[in-house]
Protein backbone atom coordinates (compact mmCIF):
# COMPACT_ATOMS: atom_id res chain seq x y z
CA UNK A 1 0.00 0.00 0.00
CA UNK A 2 1.05 3.61 -0.54
CA UNK A 3 1.48 4.46 3.17
CA UNK A 4 3.93 1.60 3.59
CA UNK A 5 6.23 2.72 0.79
CA UNK A 6 8.73 5.52 0.80
CA UNK A 7 10.33 6.98 -2.30
CA UNK A 8 13.10 4.37 -2.37
CA UNK A 9 10.58 1.57 -1.91
CA UNK A 10 8.64 2.70 -4.97
CA UNK A 11 11.64 3.14 -7.23
CA UNK A 12 13.27 -0.11 -6.11
CA UNK A 13 10.11 -2.16 -6.50
CA UNK A 14 9.31 -0.67 -9.90
CA UNK A 15 12.77 -1.74 -11.02
CA UNK A 16 12.52 -5.17 -9.38
CA UNK A 17 11.62 -8.61 -10.75
CA UNK A 18 8.38 -9.07 -12.65
CA UNK A 19 6.32 -10.26 -9.69
CA UNK A 20 7.44 -7.49 -7.33
CA UNK A 21 7.13 -4.88 -10.09
CA UNK A 22 3.64 -6.08 -11.04
CA UNK A 23 2.40 -5.64 -7.45
CA UNK A 24 3.89 -2.12 -7.24
CA UNK A 25 2.43 -1.19 -10.64
CA UNK A 26 -1.05 -2.34 -9.67
CA UNK A 27 -0.91 -0.38 -6.40
CA UNK A 28 0.35 2.69 -8.24
CA UNK A 29 -2.34 2.31 -10.92
CA UNK A 30 -5.04 2.36 -8.23
CA UNK A 31 -3.52 5.46 -6.65
CA UNK A 32 -3.30 7.25 -10.00
CA UNK A 33 -6.83 6.28 -11.03
CA UNK A 34 -8.24 7.43 -7.69
CA UNK A 35 -6.45 10.76 -8.01
CA UNK A 36 -7.59 11.25 -11.60
CA UNK A 37 -11.21 10.43 -10.73
CA UNK A 38 -11.10 13.12 -8.05
CA UNK A 39 -9.30 15.66 -10.24
CA UNK A 40 -11.44 15.10 -13.36
CA UNK A 41 -14.93 14.14 -12.13
CA UNK A 42 -16.55 14.97 -15.49
CA UNK A 43 -14.30 12.67 -17.50
CA UNK A 44 -15.40 9.17 -18.44
CA UNK A 45 -13.92 6.59 -16.09
CA UNK A 46 -12.69 4.54 -19.05
CA UNK A 47 -10.71 7.54 -20.35
CA UNK A 48 -9.12 8.02 -16.94
CA UNK A 49 -8.28 4.34 -16.74
CA UNK A 50 -6.49 4.68 -20.08
CA UNK A 51 -4.67 7.79 -18.80
CA UNK A 52 -3.56 5.91 -15.68
CA UNK A 53 -2.19 3.07 -17.81
CA UNK A 54 -0.36 5.46 -20.14
CA UNK A 55 0.90 7.29 -17.07
CA UNK A 56 2.41 4.06 -15.74
CA UNK A 57 4.32 3.57 -18.99
CA UNK A 58 5.63 7.16 -18.85
CA UNK A 59 6.59 6.75 -15.20
CA UNK A 60 8.60 3.62 -15.93
CA UNK A 61 10.25 5.33 -18.91
CA UNK A 62 11.26 8.33 -16.78
CA UNK A 63 11.96 6.58 -13.50
CA UNK A 64 15.61 7.64 -13.59
CA UNK A 65 14.57 11.29 -13.71
CA UNK A 66 12.80 11.12 -10.32
CA UNK A 67 14.99 13.26 -8.06
CA UNK A 68 13.24 12.54 -4.77
CA UNK A 69 12.38 16.19 -4.13
CA UNK A 70 8.74 15.28 -3.49
CA UNK A 71 6.80 12.16 -2.60
CA UNK A 72 7.04 9.62 -5.36
CA UNK A 73 3.27 9.39 -5.69
CA UNK A 74 3.04 13.19 -6.09
CA UNK A 75 5.58 13.05 -8.92
CA UNK A 76 3.76 10.10 -10.50
CA UNK A 77 0.37 11.82 -10.23
CA UNK A 78 1.74 14.91 -11.98
CA UNK A 79 2.69 12.70 -14.93
CA UNK A 80 -0.77 11.10 -15.02
CA UNK A 81 -2.44 14.53 -14.90
CA UNK A 82 -0.29 15.74 -17.82
CA UNK A 83 -1.32 12.65 -19.79
CA UNK A 84 -5.00 13.41 -19.08
CA UNK A 85 -4.72 17.08 -20.03
CA UNK A 86 -2.86 16.21 -23.22
CA UNK A 87 -5.54 13.69 -24.16
CA UNK A 88 -8.26 16.26 -23.43
CA UNK A 89 -6.59 18.81 -25.72
CA UNK A 90 -6.13 16.20 -28.42
CA UNK A 91 -9.81 15.23 -28.34
CA UNK A 92 -10.86 18.87 -28.41
CA UNK A 93 -8.93 19.45 -31.64
CA UNK A 94 -9.17 16.03 -33.31
CA UNK A 95 -11.93 17.06 -35.73
CA UNK A 96 -10.65 20.60 -36.36
CA UNK A 97 -8.53 21.22 -39.44
CA UNK A 98 -5.50 23.47 -39.36
CA UNK A 99 -7.28 25.92 -41.65
CA UNK A 100 -10.35 26.06 -39.39
CA UNK A 101 -8.19 26.59 -36.31
CA UNK A 102 -6.55 29.55 -38.05
CA UNK A 103 -9.72 30.96 -39.57
CA UNK A 104 -11.25 32.44 -36.40
CA UNK A 105 -8.26 34.71 -35.78
CA UNK A 106 -7.55 35.46 -39.41
CA UNK A 107 -11.10 36.72 -39.95
CA UNK A 108 -11.54 38.27 -36.53
CA UNK A 109 -13.47 41.52 -36.35
CA UNK A 110 -12.13 44.65 -34.64
CA UNK A 111 -11.83 44.43 -30.88
CA UNK A 112 -14.91 45.57 -29.03
CA UNK A 113 -14.53 48.52 -26.72
CA UNK A 114 -15.12 47.29 -23.18
CA UNK A 115 -17.15 49.47 -20.78
CA UNK A 116 -14.86 52.03 -19.19
CA UNK A 117 -12.01 51.25 -21.58
CA UNK A 118 -9.79 53.98 -22.97
CA UNK A 119 -11.11 54.70 -26.50
CA UNK A 120 -7.64 55.75 -27.67
CA UNK A 121 -6.16 52.47 -26.49
CA UNK A 122 -8.92 50.46 -28.17
CA UNK A 123 -8.23 52.30 -31.42
CA UNK A 124 -4.51 51.61 -31.08
CA UNK A 125 -5.20 47.93 -30.45
CA UNK A 126 -7.44 47.64 -33.49
CA UNK A 127 -4.91 49.47 -35.67
CA UNK A 128 -2.09 47.21 -34.50
CA UNK A 129 -4.25 44.09 -34.96
CA UNK A 130 -4.94 45.17 -38.54
CA UNK A 131 -1.21 45.66 -39.16
CA UNK A 132 -0.50 42.21 -37.73
CA UNK A 133 -3.12 40.61 -40.00
CA UNK A 134 -1.68 42.39 -43.04
CA UNK A 135 1.88 41.36 -42.18
CA UNK A 136 0.83 37.75 -41.61
CA UNK A 137 -0.82 37.70 -45.04
CA UNK A 138 2.08 39.47 -46.76
CA UNK A 139 5.21 37.76 -45.44
CA UNK A 140 4.24 34.26 -44.35
CA UNK A 141 3.71 31.20 -46.49
CA UNK A 142 0.24 29.67 -46.25
CA UNK A 143 1.67 26.84 -44.14
CA UNK A 144 3.40 29.27 -41.77
CA UNK A 145 0.28 31.42 -41.55
CA UNK A 146 -2.05 28.53 -40.73
CA UNK A 147 0.40 27.05 -38.23
CA UNK A 148 1.07 30.25 -36.31
CA UNK A 149 -2.62 31.27 -36.21
CA UNK A 150 -3.63 27.78 -35.11
CA UNK A 151 -1.00 27.93 -32.36
CA UNK A 152 -2.26 31.33 -31.18
CA UNK A 153 -5.80 29.91 -31.20
CA UNK A 154 -4.68 27.17 -28.81
CA UNK A 155 -4.10 24.15 -31.02
CA UNK A 156 -1.33 21.98 -29.48
CA UNK A 157 1.86 21.71 -31.53
CA UNK A 158 1.45 17.94 -31.68
CA UNK A 159 -1.88 18.40 -33.47
CA UNK A 160 -0.38 20.96 -35.86
CA UNK A 161 2.37 18.46 -36.70
CA UNK A 162 -0.19 15.72 -37.38
CA UNK A 163 -2.17 17.93 -39.74
CA UNK A 164 0.98 18.95 -41.58
CA UNK A 165 2.08 15.33 -41.86
CA UNK A 166 5.24 16.42 -40.07
CA UNK A 167 6.97 16.13 -36.69
CA UNK A 168 7.45 18.42 -33.71
CA UNK A 169 10.98 19.48 -34.62
CA UNK A 170 9.84 20.57 -38.08
CA UNK A 171 6.90 22.49 -36.57
CA UNK A 172 9.21 24.23 -34.08
CA UNK A 173 11.39 25.36 -36.98
CA UNK A 174 8.39 26.40 -39.07
CA UNK A 175 7.06 28.58 -36.26
CA UNK A 176 10.53 29.94 -35.42
CA UNK A 177 11.05 31.02 -39.03
CA UNK A 178 7.55 32.51 -39.14
CA UNK A 179 8.17 34.59 -36.01
CA UNK A 180 11.47 35.87 -37.40
CA UNK A 181 9.73 36.96 -40.60
CA UNK A 182 6.96 38.65 -38.64
CA UNK A 183 9.40 40.48 -36.39
CA UNK A 184 11.43 41.78 -39.33
CA UNK A 185 8.34 42.83 -41.27
CA UNK A 186 6.84 44.63 -38.28
CA UNK A 187 10.09 46.45 -37.57
CA UNK A 188 10.18 47.61 -41.19
CA UNK A 189 6.79 49.18 -40.50
CA UNK A 190 8.11 50.81 -37.33
CA UNK A 191 6.41 48.38 -34.97
CA UNK A 192 8.62 46.80 -32.32
CA UNK A 193 8.01 44.04 -29.80
CA UNK A 194 7.72 46.54 -26.96
CA UNK A 195 5.00 48.40 -28.89
CA UNK A 196 2.93 45.23 -29.19
CA UNK A 197 3.35 44.40 -25.50
CA UNK A 198 2.49 47.94 -24.40
CA UNK A 199 -0.53 48.27 -26.69
CA UNK A 200 -2.13 45.02 -25.56
CA UNK A 201 -1.18 45.27 -21.89
CA UNK A 202 -4.06 45.53 -19.46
Amino acid sequence: MENRRGNDDWTNQLRASKETQAIALEDLRRILLGGLLRAFPRHHASDLEDAAQIGLVRILDHLDSFAGESRFTTWAMAIAVRVTLSDTRRKKWQHVSLEDAAKDLENSSPLAEAPGADPAKCTAQNNLAAILRDVIDDVLTSKQRDAILAEVNGMPLEEIAIRLGSNLNAVYKLLHDARKRLKSALEERGVHQEDVAQTFST
